[in-house]
């Protein structure tokens, strides 16, 4: 994986086309209030638009799209969770003809390979549960499919063996899977690829011209797409020390309904003025209207609890969309944060306003928060706080707290508390029927590294591991605790796993940490010392499979 470093300067971003420049007084400002603002949130790069009564009078790039080119309106980027919506209204369209229903049939009759532990659920989830996140499976469940290296049928298939953290419609738990369930209904139900289905539907119909699936295609497709960017800490972000990341893949990506989709802000707002008219692209009717309708009702009650004045109704999920308001304003939205990039649409309909904004980085608030600073400027809102400056650095800041108190999660070092065994014992294939595998094996210490894993032929080995198919590095913690962490710059999460020994002495599992849950990685086969050259050629496919950035979807 090749890796470079911006230098620390601000290019001044530049207008792509004079149709797109300011044609409102209000919005005169507004550049140079997004480009100040992009620099003290620790942004790389990111692009605007704002579409109001059908007109664009905003679009604008900052930053920059990888080491050296400007961002711009055009720039093509990964929209995440975005896609959600895209996938609820095609399948509106296969209900408008009578392919599908909502909330009649469930999923297991168009989709036999569906079966949860619970047969009760197998028999009642319907499309209307998989899509506003009331299914009772969490993020938790998501983990195993944004990097496996599985079919998509395989994936199904394994959600037989989840846990369900809730009750079937007891609440509402953001999941991505079930969106991938979804997808592939669609495809059984068509014939035809998920891929496919949302091409035809949607895409095609609507003239999104700069929208597609999968970011091996955007990369293809345009030079003039977004590359991931990172820093080392928020401090470094806000300086423009970034580091790009070129060598991107999504190949296995499972989940393709729930964030595969690649656009740009062009585009998106287009999209959002089409669903905002119900369906209706100048003066026609191009998607089902009812269909549209049903994927912007409140299914599912998000967050019931208090709120602030400019967010007084409680938050509900439709399909794809989050229902809400502000300041009195009905408001629809939807965030699309993967690894790298965070995206943010968001549409007013009795206003007829639509804002989308794009970023080349991990997390921003930046962009969750432009809509309702143009919101006030456009509609002449009453000014209430300082979206831009004040509420998304706090929350900027907060995150990087986060990510840094993550780093620390783990237990103290019980000092002179050694392992039980060599570390050539560890080594072997562990498996979970749901997590599917976490694979052991020992490295040689790159040169210059010190060996404190291991004693006497050990003390120049370390342990590595494969966990959902990627690089996993393991260091010692104390009795036969280790800690382990992804091997991957834009991978924050940092494990804490014991192995079990049995009453042979040998060696029998791995139990992983994960949040409140403790998951057991049982082991099937130990690798023997003649058998290091096989778990070699496994180890380098795993390495290089780990080169890619995972696009999984965390929002």
């Amino acid at each position: 994986m090749t890796t470079s470093t911006t230098t620390p300067t601000t290019p001044t971003p530049t207008s792509q086309d004079a149709t797109f420049k300011s044609k409102d007084k209000l919005l005169a400002n507004l550049r140079d209030e997004i480009e100040k603002a992009r620099v003290l949130n620790g942004v790389p790069g990111m692009s605007v638009a704002v579409m109001h009564k059908g007109e664009v009078i905003f679009a604008e790039g900052f930053g920059l799209r990888n080491d050296k080119d400007l961002f711009t309106a055009e720039t093509l980027i990964p929209i995440g969770s975005i896609t959600k919506c895209f996938t609820a209204t095609a399948i509106g369209e296969l209900v408008a003809e009578k392919k599908l229903d909502w909330d009649e049939t469930p999923v297991n009759k168009y989709l036999p390979e569906f079966e949860l532990k619970n047969p009760m659920h197998t028999a009642q989830i319907t499309i209307t549960d998989l899509l506003s996140h009331r299914t009772g499976l969490s993020r938790l469940n998501d983990m195993p499919f944004y990097l496996g290296q599985m079919s998509r049928s395989e994936m199904v298939r394994r959600l037989r063996y989840a846990d369900m953290p809730a009750k079937l419609g007891s609440k509402s738990l953001y999941n991505n899977c079930m969106y991938g369930v979804a997808g592939e209904v669609a495809a059984k139900v068509t014939g035809q690829s998920y891929e496919d289905v949302v091409r035809s539907k949607i895409i095609t119909p609507l003239g999104l011209d700069s929208t597609g699936l999968s970011a091996k295609e955007m990369k293809s497709r345009s030079d003039n797409h977004a590359i991931p960017m990172v820093a080392a800490s928020f401090e470094d972000a806000q300086k423009g020390l970034f580091k790009s990341i070129p060598s991107y893949d999504d190949s296995a990506m499972l989940i393709a309904a729930a964030g595969d989709i690649y656009s740009n802000v062009l585009d998106l707002v287009k999209w959002g003025q089409v669903v905002s008219k119900l369906g209706e692209l100048d003066g026609k009717q191009v998607l089902n209207r009812n269909s549209v309708e049903e994927t912007l009702k409140a299914h599912t009650i998000v967050d019931s609890a208090p709120r602030t004045a400019e967010f007084p109704r409680v938050s509900n999920y439709g399909f794809g969309w989050d229902v809400d308001s502000y300041k009195g304003l009905p408001v629809y939205r939807h965030s699309g944060n993967t690894f790298y990039y965070a995206s943010h649409l968001a549409f007013f309909p009795d206003q007829d306003l639509v804002v989308a904004a794009c970023a080349n980085t991990y997390v921003t608030y930046l962009t969750v928060e432009l809509p309702h600073h143009v919101a006030d400027l456009v509609l002449n809102l009453p000014s209430t706080q300082d979206w831009l400056f004040d509420v998304a650095l706090e929350k900027i800041t907060k995150f990087w707290a986060m990510i840094a108190a993550e780093q620390d999660v783990t237990p103290d070092k019980i000092p002179n508390k050694p392992m039980s065994h060599p570390l050539q014992a560890y080594v072997g294939e562990y498996s979970h029927p749901y997590y599917g595998s976490c694979n052991v094996w020992l490295e040689d210490l790159e040169e210059g590294e010190e060996g404190k894993e291991g004693a006497g032929e050990d003390k120049n080995k370390t342990l590595v591991s494969t966990l959902w198919d990627c690089r996993t590095l393991i260091s010692h913690l104390h009795f036969d605790a280790f800690v382990l962490k992804h091997d991957h710059p834009g991978l924050h999460a940092t494990y804490v796993a014991s192995f079990h020994t049995g009453s042979s002495g040998k060696v029998t599992s791995i139990n992983l940490e994960l949040g409140e849950d403790t998951i057991e990685f049982k082991r099937h086969k130990e690798v023997k010392e003649e058998e290091k050259d096989e778990m070699e050629e496994g180890k380098e496919g795993k390495k290089n499979a780990a080169d890619g950035v995972p696009q999984a979807h965390v929002d």
